[in-house]
């Protein structure tokens, strides 16, 4: 699979368990873990793609979901 499938593949997951952090409210559920654990990822894998109009929006994507992450501060 290629790193861009994976990438994609990796924000979906990350927007559908943010929706359930925002649901719970709190940053202790597993969801909410597992959402840093595929932000790090993400992180990781974006050096990798070669695609820099890509790399800014997986960027923007991820800084969206942090940002939503934070709110639940």
């Amino acid at each position: 699979m290629s790193e861009e499938k994976q990438v994609k593949r990796l924000l979906d997951k990350a927007e559908k368990l943010i929706e359930e952090c925002e649901k719970c409210g709190s940053l202790d559920c597993d969801e909410c873990e597992e959402v840093q654990d595929i932000l790090n990822e993400l992180k990781d894998k974006i050096n990798q793609i070669n695609d820099k109009k890509l790399q800014k929006k997986i960027q923007d994507e991820i800084e969206d979901i942090e940002d939503r992450l934070d709110e639940l501060l």
